[in-house]
């Protein structure tokens, strides 16, 4: 579902986090009671999604099999561009200048060539090329981030290696206006500049601070771990998640009204923000301000029906407020989402 729908480009992009989250929620939020019905749900969409866009499904395969040619290394959940600043290695093994990336851009139109050739000399190396356009074919089906593409690199090697023969040979054989001309071509449209909703997304480089603060915050560094969202809103002013988790460490350090504004930051960058939106109520329950509390907590709600916690506090709050009916009624719905609902809320006083 996520590289077939009417909206892959942000589909694709979404990243692990409170997207995710609600991505996956989806099916229950129409009506999916388990797993399985969930798993078909997707499967629904994409028939449908299928059978009403023909037209704009073949689109979208045509681009997802132009991003799987692309020399850079889509990133998924982490960006090899990200890391490379912090790894002399990677940053060896893993390059870009204007008009070429390595390896892949070199060693991808080599391959494509060379599975060419290789398919037209028949017997097991034509079986080799099929295996691996099969292959590429299921990616470009699913989406083509790097870390699917890899498992058919060593195949696309070994068509480089047949590739670069091909090539000496017609070098030798004096038909080098004819190969030069072929090679140029794949170089071109592997190296060619592209826009990608995996690659030029979000801000990795933002997040990858983000990530290294949230792992410093559960071993108890809280120091270095604003350092680390404060290096990630450096790269990105209006990133939520880092304002929502630097509210946590204040927060945490029993500074409330820091972590007040911070969360308030988060929402003002993303009125969605549900984390913030529920911890900010809870701040505000803590401070007696009960019907601003109910105020967040029903917006969280609006955002996601299913939110258990949001569900029980504001059954707290409204109880508080002298609304029993209603407080019950919020306990049944959280009862019937998870069977322990009914156990003492954890977030208020």
């Amino acid at each position: 579902y996520i590289g077939n729908n009417e909206n892959i480009d942000r589909t694709m992009a979404i990243r692990p986090g409170l997207d995710w989250e609600r991505l996956t929620a989806m099916p229950y939020r129409n009506g999916a009671a388990d797993a399985a019905e969930a798993q078909s749900f997707f499967y629904k969409e994409v028939a449908h999604h299928v059978a009403t866009a023909p037209g704009r499904a073949m689109a979208d395969l045509a681009r997802k099999a132009w991003w799987f040619l692309d020399a850079r290394e889509q990133p998924r959940n982490i960006s090899l561009e990200a890391f490379r600043p912090h790894s002399v290695v990677l940053s060896i093994l893993y390059w870009r200048v204007p008009g070429c990336a390595f390896p892949f851009g070199v060693i991808g139109p080599l391959g494509l060539l060379g599975l060419g050739v290789l398919s037209c000399r028949g017997g097991a190396g034509r079986r080799l090329a099929c295996f691996a356009a099969l292959f590429a074919g299921t990616v470009i089906l699913f989406f083509p981030a790097a870390r699917y593409r890899l498992p058919v690199i060593p195949l696309v090697v070994l068509g480089a290696v047949s590739g670069g023969e091909w090539l000496w040979m017609n070098w030798r054989a004096g038909q080098r206006v004819w190969q030069a001309a072929t090679l140029a071509v794949l170089l071109v449209a592997v190296n060619a500049p592209r826009r990608s909703p995996l690659a030029d997304g979000p801000s990795f480089a933002a997040e990858l601070h983000k990530n290294v603060g949230v792992g410093l915050q559960v071993r108890g560094n809280l120091p270095g771990a604003l350092a680390e969202y404060a290096a990630a809103l450096k790269i990105d002013p209006r990133y939520a998640d880092a304002h929502y988790y630097r509210g946590t460490v204040m927060r945490d350090s029993g500074r409330r009204e820091d972590a007040a504004a911070a969360f308030k930051e988060a929402i003002v960058c993303r009125p969605t923000h549900e984390k913030a939106l529920h911890d900010l109520a809870v701040l505000q329950y803590q401070r007696g301000r009960v019907d601003l509390a109910a105020e967040l907590l029903r917006r969280v709600l609006d955002v996601n029906p299913r939110h258990v916690r949001a569900m029980r506090n504001l059954a707290l709050a409204e109880a508080r407020r002298g609304h029993l009916d209603e407080a019950r009624a919020l306990l049944r719905r959280a009862a019937s989402l998870t069977p322990d609902a009914a156990s003492p809320v954890s977030a208020a006083p």
